[in-house]
């Protein structure tokens, strides 16, 4: 012994007795994030990294729980937040989440996780350009994306979709804001997207037979699914 501790020395003690505990590697998107009892897929689309899976929390980030809403008068009347099945059933396309109304969407206590949102409409555009998407149609409002078959890129493969991506759009149909009646149970799925560029809060929709994806505002009171993305 020479009376110097060096590195071979301090590794062949690590290598005796261990280190201090694993080390825990921070979360990164495209790995699985656990939201209230849930592992939510997640995927990262260009400088964004969004949920790949609908919402399906019962409750606000805080804890207060959103009421769930079956009759029909009762979703029109309420301008509380709520949420429901499609179709009032829970197994209805497998559950791909709930329905929630705008109110959800709005309030301040927030439904996603902590350093999460509600996507809104800009970075639906940009999640839409990412596919290929041009900026000038990307402000459109209707179906746009048809000429790309834009749908088709952010659906499934067992809705018709090539998923070019990873956003794994799916069918959950939504709940419509002037008579309170599902909508879309057979082959659609429709998403909250609000923005300063719409009239009132916005949406997408995807429909089966559609190339391209809806863009334009709804009343407060329709039932859509949520994506979260992070801050």
């Amino acid at each position: 012994l020479d009376g110097c501790t060096d590195l071979n020395d301090l590794m062949d003690i690590l290598s005796a007795y261990g280190g201090c505990g694993a080390v825990e590697t921070p979360w990164q998107c495209d790995e699985p994030l656990g939201y209230q009892g849930y592992d939510y897929a997640t995927v990262s689309i260009g400088e964004q990294c969004w949920f790949a899976e609908n919402l399906r929390t019962e409750q606000y980030s805080n804890g207060d729980p959103i009421p769930m809403i079956f009759e029909n008068s009762e979703w029109l009347d309420t301008s509380e937040g709520a949420r429901c099945w499609i179709n009032n059933d829970s197994t209805y396309f497998g559950f791909p989440g709930f329905l929630y109304n705008g109110y959800v969407v709005d309030d301040s206590r927030g439904v996603c996780p902590q350093l999460w949102h509600v996507a809104d409409d800009a970075e639906w555009i940009e999640l839409e350009i990412s596919h290929g998407l041009s900026e000038i149609e990307a402000h459109e409002t209707g179906v746009r994306g048809v000429s790309i078959q834009l749908s088709q890129k952010m659906r499934v493969d067992v809705w018709g979709g090539i998923n070019v991506l990873g956003f794994s759009a799916v069918r959950g149909g939504y709940r419509h804001w002037e008579n309170g009646s599902f909508s879309g149970v057979i082959d659609s799925g429709a998403y909250w997207s609000n923005g300063s560029d719409l009239d009132g809060p916005g949406y997408r929709e995807f429909h089966g037979p559609w190339d391209g994806v809806a863009r334009d505002d709804i009343g407060i009171s329709e039932g859509l699914s949520i994506r979260c993305i992070k801050d």
